[in-house]
């Protein structure tokens, strides 16, 4: 490779959607990069979505079970294509979760390509058992770095063996000057501005507590109403609860939202509030940082530790509380116009040092760092069993 040209590095990842399109676009600029969507037709984000040509893209072909992709020899085949047509410097997978990035792990592993993998991945998202974590450390030994979250999920990897110096981030960022340019909607009276929650209606995003936490706030006082966008299994359940409650004209659902439509939602809100009991990031939350609003977010959220200040640009709270979350939501209701945006101004200082720039050198010199220390102790029958 002459020393001018750029690092060739081939991307696994399920699906590109709105912001890994961003991501991607910066970090070309640094790197030959090509994605390549191995579940090009997933349906688990209902993106409505074509991304351009501004960095390489190739796919693998779509089957029949949108969430679960090829499998067996045409899998192999397949990976095999990609390495030989792009013949890449480093690969990169998003995780170790699926097939796909194992298949191409082993096919990295035999042509020496050295291999990085992403991780948002923290101790906390759910209780470890030991015989899966030991899994974990032999799947990573394939890998020569990483490109992480943030400090917990840098945290994590550490734990698992992984060495602190080859670790790098953040991988969680969005495009800050797409949301920043969209001003506060100054038609919308402070007084009137609602709570936000932009949120897939499953289980760990825990909006049956937010829904009961919002009924107590209202008892208690609380004058604001809280829109809910998005869409998933628990529609229909948080619903009837929001009749139940006597909400119906106070808890809005307006569906899910495709992406260039986010910045207006943030403009009319008074904060963003994500509750989930699980999160391994929560990318909302730069989002509407990057837009100048306030935060609420739970502490079992990985963005909460590195974007949420107390009371400067937002508050912590513990998602299993009904009463805490309402507490938060009567303090933030409670704050003058003046002190609202203030923690806006707070919010969009805190996310600019978690910008696409960010993202492009960490995942450049992730690559970089994988070149330079190959691994050499991979387990590649942990691959060959988890490739199937």
């Amino acid at each position: 490779m002459a020393a001018q040209e750029k690092l060739r590095v081939l991307f696994f990842l399920r699906r590109i959607g709105p912001y890994h399109h961003a991501r991607f676009t910066e970090a070309n600029k640094k790197l030959d990069l090509v994605a390549v969507e191995t579940r090009p037709k997933s349906e688990e984000y209902p993106w409505d979505f074509t991304p351009g040509d501004d960095y390489g893209i190739d796919r693998f072909p779509p089957t029949t079970e949108k969430e679960t992709g090829l499998r067996g020899q045409q899998l192999k085949s397949e990976v095999r294509r990609h390495f030989e047509t792009y013949r890449p410097d480093v690969a990169v997978t998003t995780g170790w979760a699926d097939p796909e990035y194992h298949a191409a792990v082993l096919e990295a592993r035999d042509r020496r390509v050295p291999c990085v993998v992403i991780s948002d991945s923290r101790h906390e998202d759910e209780p470890r058992k030991f015989y899966k974590e030991a899994i974990k450390r032999l799947i990573l030994k394939s890998y020569s770095s990483a490109l992480v979250a943030g400090d917990a999920s840098r945290r994590y990897l550490v734990k698992l063996g992984f060495k602190p110096q080859a670790i790098y981030q953040p991988w969680d960022v969005v495009d800050n000057s797409f949301f920043a340019t969209v001003n506060s909607d100054d038609t919308v009276p402070f007084s009137e501005r609602p709570f936000l929650c932009v949120s897939r209606f499953i289980p760990k995003k825990n909006l049956p507590r937010l829904i009961s936490a919002f009924g107590s706030y209202v008892k208690r006082g609380g004058t604001r109403k809280l829109i809910l966008l998005g869409s998933g299994e628990l529609e229909r359940f948080l619903v009837e609860q929001i009749k139940e409650l006597g909400l119906d004209g106070r808890v809005g659902i307006k569906g899910f939202v495709q992406y260039e439509y986010l910045p207006a939602y943030f403009s009319h809100a008074l904060c963003l509030i994500l509750p989930s009991t699980t999160d391994q990031w929560g990318l909302v939350v730069n989002e509407a940082m990057a837009s100048g609003l306030p935060v609420l977010v739970s502490q079992n959220c990985g963005c909460a530790v590195d974007l949420v200040r107390d009371k400067e640009n937002g508050c912590i709270f513990d998602p299993f509380r009904v009463g805490d979350i309402a507490d938060k939501m009567l303090f933030m209701s409670g704050i003058s116009e003046a002190e609202w945006k203030e923690m806006g101004h707070a919010s969009r200082a805190i996310i600019a040092n978690w910008d696409l720039k960010d993202f492009s050198q960490g995942l450049y010199d992730a690559c970089r760092y994988a070149l330079d220390h190959p691994a050499k102790r991979g387990v590649n029958w942990v691959h060959m069993l988890l490739s199937r």
